[in-house]
């Protein structure tokens, strides 16, 4: 999978794509809104391999991409005329008719359709309108005129969202599963990626950020396909925390997400549910066991809780790790574990060997459990995952489940299927049959319990499977190097013991929010490798974009974040996606005009990346938190030959200054946004080395730059640290 490459490539343009709260940002840049026209582009689809009709996968299928589209010898728009309208179930209404989704689906359609040819397609209801081979409609959902049609869709082979477009006399059908991760709040819908999907195919409209995308214009004659569409995706939920998707709402549709449909993805807390006070769903063993006061322990990336009542209570519950060094309380540094004391960071899932404190424990657990399920009859998966910070707990019946079974976890694994039982019981009785459900608890295979068990006769009951978060490993490079030899023994050792994998991978450096993070020629090893381990969920930790007010559209993140985040959500639904032909479109799409100054940069980054991973110690276990800010890795020379790039990618821009300032304003952002990281590393590694190596009036000039980048992108707030204090920081308050 080689992403350096030079060629040729059309200029594509990008459309410039604002809701109210992003003509915040315009009004920065000094630009007004309007939409931009593009020529040519051709629509990559798989060329027609012949009709046939559906064959239904074997149950829960996952990863079907089938386009069995021949041609017909009709049209749907014929010189800018159409007979089609589009069809909605008469239920599709609520809060002016913005609330349900198929109207949604509907307006999406209409927008872009009208955009593309001109002409405004007409939504009417199923109540007054009937099938019939003559006539033309296109219908979205499950609507009666789909009823009418007698195709027959098994949506339980459409999991995930996967969905089906199909022609049926003149009519087009886009329809699909909508009860998987959206099943409460409508955030994953088949029959809405269908639309996005049929666009794509009619207009090649492919999505970038929250401020743009590309597609045809001015279309005056559209074919009917004769559509026989499959899609299932690969993975079937799919989650990232980049804000401009997973947090990502506009007042224009009374909050509607779009950015997750166009991702395909769910937000990261929108599958999972949480449990305790708070409704916790990441390192909440805590909160099964009733713990209510933790205290944190600042330099060590934990909680301790040891002067909350349970732990008082019930200190056997709590583990005791004898191989800490240090123990990590300030205010007991001489009560370690060497003394008697429970350390308070972990559960011990095995009391210490105490059967009625286990018994106890997991009493307490299903309590927990059931007044969540009382409160959320809807989730299915549940989490019960280990705590940040700590070791896990090594007294003697702890070590003794683990020589039984070869690893720590198993001591986890086991907690959780006798947890699972008393659920499954409970579900039996009258009090809880009406909470019945087939549910999933998942917990963590993380730090200490990342190390499958392989010894004995041990596997993960029904309905309970792993959380896989290899934080130990190096995302830098693929599964299958030899670094990583560890974490992919582990990954498809977790594969063997759990029926169904989730898996959380971790996709950028958190050591900076500045700092690029190479793995775009890795990613996708990743990728199939979760496929082939059966990996239901994939969540994606990524670097947060953090705008300066909740409401915001455009939250930014530099050092090839965004594309990342594009990569990512393909990569997700189509593993075996063409990386070469997806980094084409993006930077076509995305920097326009200066598409080929920009690959050129990222060529070059590319390049200087495998460099370092051949000569330097960048990467290694736990990359994800490797200081990369250092000069070893970004000579100044380098940084200073990227920022060339910029400057050469925008003065490609020039023409469009006077001819097109609103496009002109637009791709200057998103080159500004590159800029931020190059300019940030030089001013951090090299600004306090001025004058010797950069003259104080160019660094000045870069830290004005910089601010005045992250002004119009409207930074703020960004994971580690606030914009202002930087800026405090570098004197250019």
């Amino acid at each position: 999978m080689a992403l350096i490459k030079k060629k040729e490539r059309s200029k594509r343009k990008i459309i410039v794509l604002l809701t109210a709260a992003t003509l915040v940002a315009v009004l920065i840049f000094g630009i007004a809104f309007f939409n931009i026209i593009q020529s040519d582009g051709g629509i990559i689809v798989p060329l027609p391999t012949g009709g046939g009709e559906y064959i239904p996968a074997e149950p829960e299928a996952v990863g079907i991409h089938l386009d069995n589209s021949t041609p017909t010898d009709r049209f749907i728009l014929k010189n800018g005329v159409t007979d089609y309208k589009i069809v909605i179930r008469s239920a599709a209404v609520g809060y002016g008719d913005y609330w349900m989704l198929e109207t949604i689906a509907a307006k999406e359609l209409t927008k872009f359709f009208e955009e593309a040819t001109g002409v405004q397609l007409v939504t009417v209801k199923d109540t007054v309108v009937h099938y019939s081979d003559d006539a033309k409609y296109i219908s979205i959902g499950k609507s009666s005129f789909l009823t009418d049609s007698g195709i027959d869709i098994d949506y339980s082979q459409l999991p995930g969202g996967g969905f089906r477009i199909v022609t049926k006399g003149n009519s087009v059908f886009l329809t699909g599963g909508d009860a998987g991760a959206g099943v409460t709040t409508g955030e994953e819908n088949g029959y809405m990626y269908a639309v996005y999907e049929f666009l794509y195919k009619l207009f090649d409209l492919d999505f970038y950020f929250t401020d743009s995308y590309s597609m045809k214009h001015n279309v005056t004659d559209i074919p009917l396909m004769n559509y026989d569409v499959t899609e299932v995706p690969d993975i079937e939920y799919r989650a990232t925390n980049y804000s401009f998707v997973d947090n990502q709402y506009t007042a224009d549709w009374n909050w509607y997400n779009y950015n997750l449909y166009r991702y395909r993805q769910i937000r990261s807390n929108q599958l999972l549910l949480g449990v305790g006070t708070g409704g916790a769903i990441w390192h909440n063993s805590f909160a099964f066991a009733g713990v209510q006061k933790m205290t944190y322990i600042p330099g060590w990336f934990g909680y301790v809780a040891e002067d909350d009542p349970v732990y008082l209570a019930h200190p056997k519950w709590f583990g005791t790790d004898q191989t800490n060094s240090v123990w990590p309380s300030w205010s007991h540094w001489d009560r370690g574990p060497e003394h008697g004391v429970y350390d308070g960071t972990q559960l011990c899932y095995n009391a210490h060997g105490d059967e009625a404190e286990r018994d106890a424990l997991l009493a307490k657990s299903f309590e927990t459990l059931k007044a969540s399920l009382i409160l959320n009859t809807k989730k299915t998966i549940v989490t019960f995952t280990i705590q940040d910070g700590g070791g896990l707990c090594d007294c003697d019946e702890c070590r003794h489940v683990k020589e039984e079974y070869g690893a720590d976890s198993a001591s986890i694994l086991l907690f959780m299927n006798d947890l699972h039982s008393i659920v499954d019981e409970w579900f039996l009785t009258d009090e809880g049959k009406d909470y019945a459900r087939e549910l999933e608890i998942i917990f963590f295979a993380y730090h200490d319990s990342e190390e499958p068990p392989t010894k004995g006769d041990i596997k993960c009951a029904d309905g309970v499977s792993v959380f896989f978060a290899p934080i130990t490993a190096d995302f830098t490079r693929s599964i299958n190097d030899p670094i990583n030899a560890v974490t992919k023994s582990n990954m498809e050792g977790w594969a063997k013991v759990s029926d169904k994998m989730f898996l959380w991978i971790y996709g950028s450096n958190f050591s900076s929010s500045f700092s690029p993070s190479d793995n775009f020629d890795t990613m996708q090893d990743w990728y199939k490798l979760a496929f082939e381990c059966n990996t239901a969920y994939i969540f994606n930790l990524s670097r947060m974009g953090l705008a300066l007010t909740w409401g915001q559209t455009n939250d930014h993140v530099s050092g090839w974040e965004i594309f990342k985040a594009y990569l990512q959500a393909k990569l997700a639904w189509d593993v075996n996606a063409d990386v070469d032909e997806l980094t084409d479109r993006f930077f076509d799409g995305y920097f326009g005009e200066a598409s080929g100054e920009m690959r050129e940069y990222f060529d070059d980054f590319r390049r200087h990346s495998d460099n370092l991973k051949a000569t330097t110690d960048y990467g290694g276990a736990s990359s994800c938190y490797q200081s990369m800010v250092v000069e070893k890795f970004y000579p100044l020379d380098v940084l200073l030959k990227w920022n060339d790039y910029i400057d050469s990618a925008i003065a490609a821009l020039e023409p469009l200054r006077l001819t097109e300032p609103d496009r002109y304003a637009l791709l200057y952002s998103h080159i500004a946004n590159e800029r931020l990281s190059v300019l940030y590393l030089i001013i951090e590694i090299y600004g306090t080395k001025a004058p010797a190596v950069i003259s104080a009036e160019k660094l000045l000039e870069y830290k004005l730059t910089f601010k005045e980048d992250a002004i119009n992108l409207m930074y703020y707030d960004i994971s580690t640290f606030k914009i202002p204090a930087l800026l405090t920081k570098w004197g250019v308050e």
